[in-house]
């Protein structure tokens, strides 16, 4: 019997800084600021654009070319001495716009020149932002050479002087053991730090930490404050795990319509595991009314997302014509993603269809291989049906 399975459990900390901390800024607007600083003139705005049209006009006065105007009225038939200067304003055109391109490219490489420049004096002189930027940047090799020691001592620097980005950065270096020891204790201090300045990701963080007993001691009562705090301001990982802790009652009452509020909240905003669990939410009628269209829906976000229990799933709603039309063929491909993913259920479901020439050509040998993968991860059917 082919089932749905419950909703996932929670998240563990990320394994990096990517989606958790902010990248370097490096608009024109963070230029003119850095300039500012280090008493310098601004940046002009919209140089490129005043590069190409200047010498344009320039030239056509030069050469004494008409306007658009007088073109669009000339004979259908100009003369070969007319041609002849179309021809050469042609070619003068295209070497100042080739010109002007090429100047355009050096003008943004100059600019992030100056930006990494401007952000080094700024950074050395004690501006605290600055550091972080340049820390960003040291981190994830934009605009240098990926260095993650400098990375670590920038984001030192910011901490020291009470930067909440900079103290969540650096915690998550200490949690990973990123170029320091691990210290999960030393994580914990530095995502309290930024957590009391109202840093949604240091709160969601320390949330994790108080939920796994790292660095802290276990404190659901904690845990879900703090994921409460940055759930508040939209996090979407705090929304999930929230969710999940509503879902199962780890720490606070069941609340299934609660569970399904937050997954919505989360899963709005991309987060696959919560676009996962609502629609089985929406399957089973938990916190919301039965609705297998919406459960489609959402398995259908979440599988495009590559999330294997939901490609696992709308195979499933395929099989079975639950919220949508019966599609074997699309249900053996929705299979065949998530069983090459490892999911025991989706290898032995594909199997089944290769076995049965269900959506596909009967092959009795990629029946046996699947359910021989299956098998080997303890699926009691596979291991039933291949033994």
């Amino acid at each position: 019997m082919l089932v749905y399975r419950k909703t996932e459990g929670s998240d563990t900390l990320a394994v990096d800084l990517q989606d958790h901390t902010s990248r370097p800024q490096k608009t024109a607007f963070y230029v003119r600021k850095l300039v500012l600083k280090a008493n310098r003139e601004a940046v002009p705005e919209n140089i490129c654009p005043k590069t190409i049209s200047y010498p344009l006009t320039r030239l056509a006065s030069l050469l004494n070319f008409q306007t658009i105007g007088d073109i669009r009225s000339m004979p259908k038939m100009p003369s070969k001495n007319q041609l002849f200067c179309y021809s050469k304003l042609l070619g003068v055109l295209i070497l100042v716009l080739s010109i002007g391109f090429f100047w355009c490219s050096s003008e943004a490489l100059s600019e992030e020149n100056l930006t990494l420049e401007l952000t080094q004096k700024a950074a050395e002189h004690g501006d605290v932002e600055a550091q972080f930027n340049l820390g960003s940047m040291y981190y994830y090799g934009d605009g240098v050479l990926v260095n993650k020691t400098k990375a670590a001592e920038l984001f030192q620097k910011a901490a020291d002087q009470g930067y909440a980005e900079a103290q969540h950065s650096l915690g998550l270096m200490y949690f990973n053991g990123e170029v320091v020891l691990v210290d999960q204790g030393k994580a914990a201090e530095l995502f309290q730090k930024a957590a009391d300045q109202g840093n949604a990701k240091a709160q969601y963080s320390l949330g994790l930490m108080y939920f796994n007993g790292e660095g802290v001691l276990v404190d659901q009562r904690k845990a879900t404050e703090w994921f409460q705090k940055a759930a508040d301001q939209g996090d979407a990982m705090a929304q999930y795990n929230l969710g999940v802790m509503y879902s199962y009652g780890d720490g606070l009452l069941v609340d299934q319509r609660k569970a399904a509020e937050l997954f919505q909240k989360a899963a709005d905003q991309g987060h696959a595991k919560a676009q996962y669990n609502l629609g089985l939410m929406y399957i089973n009628g938990e916190g919301v009314l039965v609705d297998q269209r919406k459960a489609a829906e959402w398995f259908q976000k979440a599988a495009d997302q590559g999330h294997a229990k939901a490609q696992y799933s709308l195979g499933l709603m395929y099989t079975n014509g639950d919220g949508v039309l019966v599609d074997q063929r699309k249900a053996a491909e929705w299979f065949q993603k998530a069983a090459d993913q490892g999911h025991a259920m989706a290898q032995y479901s594909l199997g089944l269809m290769y076995f049965n020439g269900d959506g596909v050509l009967v092959d009795q040998r990629k029946a046996a291989e699947l359910f021989q993968n299956a098998a080997d991860q303890g699926y009691a059917m596979a291991q039933y049906n291949f033994g």
